[in-house]
């Protein structure tokens, strides 16, 4: 079935955070506690890992994004600012809100759950507490249009006795791709292993086909590629609550992240 996009004009945006600028200011207590909005809070700033998130959740729409597109994402956004008396879930994790040239996509607005998943090395097989389907669930219910939910894994480093072989390529031509064999190293490879192992349980849990699921890792030094499902469209979306993104859009414009599609120019 053929949607047709609802669009409204951008009255006014968000400042574009280039590589190095100063983005959010938080706590430093949230980072060495591991507090789930500080590292939410990193993912967001980590637009590349985000973009790969995205990706998986958005399926063909990302692939179909025309030049002068992206996202703006908002953090952690009281449900209730959206819909009134919503307490369950009492935030949205991320608020996704796509546009094209000047005008919000509000139909492809994306509500996303976070679980963050604390392992280890002596705990690989660690698995949320709850899987945040029904928060998930609960948004679908209230008439979000997309709904997703994302497991963020973080961890210790594996001994070097368990670290494997991995093969190397170097890139020799940048425009046609061309690459050559660059030998064998050992690598840690706990994180793909955690991004595999809690794709397979997102998706064996996942109630209901419409709430994408990924699962990613967060890591300063390196970055793993995610493993996902796309959200479908709701097929009971609210036109009130699309109407009520694109008033907290312009009402808190400043508190959300642009996220360009294409490399913005310099």
């Amino acid at each position: 079935m053929t949607h047709t996009p609802r669009k409204i004009p951008i009255s006014q945006r968000p400042p574009l955070h280039r590589s190095g600028d100063p983005a959010v200011i938080f706590p430093r207590n949230w980072i060495e506690q591991e507090d789930e909005q500080a590292l939410g809070t990193q993912l967001m700033c980590d637009r590349k890992l985000f973009g790969l998130c995205y990706l998986n959740l958005a399926g063909n729409y990302f692939w179909e994004m025309p030049r002068n597109s992206g996202v703006f994402v908002a953090g952690f956004v009281p449900s209730s600012d959206i819909v009134d008396h919503l307490t369950f879930p009492g935030d949205i994790d991320f608020l996704i809100i796509p546009y094209e040239d000047d005008k919000l996509v509000v139909s492809r607005t994306m509500a996303v759950e976070l679980k963050i998943v604390r392992a280890s090395y002596d705990n690989q097989g660690k698995s949320p507490n709850r899987f945040g389907f029904s928060q998930a669930q609960s948004l679908l219910d209230k008439g979000f249009s997309f709904v997703s939910v994302i497991h963020l894994f973080i961890s210790n480093d594996s001994p070097e006795d368990a670290w494997r072989d991995v093969q190397m390529v170097r890139i020799v031509e940048p425009e046609t791709g061309e690459a050559e064999f660059a030998g064998e190293e050992k690598a840690d490879l706990m994180p793909a292993d955690l991004i595999e192992r809690g794709f397979g349980r997102l998706k064996a849990n996942r109630p209901n086909e419409n709430i994408g699921v990924v699962s990613a890792y967060l890591s300063e030094r390196h970055r793993w590629q995610p493993m996902g499902r796309p959200s479908l469209r709701n097929s009971e979306t609210s036109h009130e609550i699309l109407e009520a993104v694109g008033d907290y859009y312009h009402a808190n414009y400043k508190c959300f992240m642009d996220m360009p599609r294409y490399d913005p120019d310099p």
